[in-house]
């Protein structure tokens, strides 16, 4: 839970959800590793630290741990890609192409 709140806080703007985050860790998560979280510069990834230490306590075959450990590592990367391509601007380019490919596709 910890991890997909904090990326729905993380790629939502700050004045929108903040307060509401910061009481539902509060409420669901130990005080300690509640404020770890929000003193973290990527919540995210601390979520998902806090995951992976979850992982290493479970009572399993360490076969198994290792598995999950790389279903969570492989989830991390593309949680990564995703960011990046989330964050990337547009190219001038493209956006006048399409713009223009727009007005001539409506006036027809």
């Amino acid at each position: 839970w910890a991890f997909v709140r904090s990326m729905k806080r993380h790629l939502s703007p700050e004045w929108e959800d903040e307060t509401a985050f910061q009481e539902e860790l509060y409420e669901k998560l130990p005080q300690q590793q509640a404020q770890m979280i929000l003193d973290a510069a990527h919540r995210p990834n601390r979520a998902l630290q806090d995951l992976s230490y979850a992982i290493d306590d479970l009572p399993m075959h360490f076969i198994r741990k290792n598995e999950i450990h790389k279903a969570a590592t492989i989830f991390e990367d593309n949680l990564g890609s995703s960011e990046r391509i989330l964050t990337s601007p547009v190219p001038l380019f493209y956006s006048r192409h399409l713009a223009r490919y727009l007005a001539v596709w409506l006036f027809l």
